[in-house]
């Protein structure tokens, strides 16, 4: 929910038998950078999106998403 957000070189993993919601969930928006992550959606999530972002509503003026250089990996085969 910060009004600035870094998430840079990670591996954020829903393995076998997980069944997260969402791999991120920047709620409010902001200003976001998402560089050089490693993403692994598991065939039991629970929803097709695997970044989330203002879902619960735009609280900071500015609503910049920066996607760089990232790695998707979707078994849900949505």
């Amino acid at each position: 929910r910060a009004q600035n957000n870094f998430i840079l070189n990670n591996r954020i993993m829903d393995e076998e038998g997980g069944a997260a919601s969402y791999l991120l969930d920047l709620s409010n928006g902001g200003t976001s950078y998402v560089i050089g992550n490693l993403f692994h959606q598991s065939r039991n999530a629970e929803n097709r999106t695997l970044i989330s972002y203002g879902a619960e509503g735009f609280i900071y003026i500015e609503k910049d998403l920066y996607v760089v250089n990232n790695t998707f990996v979707n078994d849900l085969g949505a």
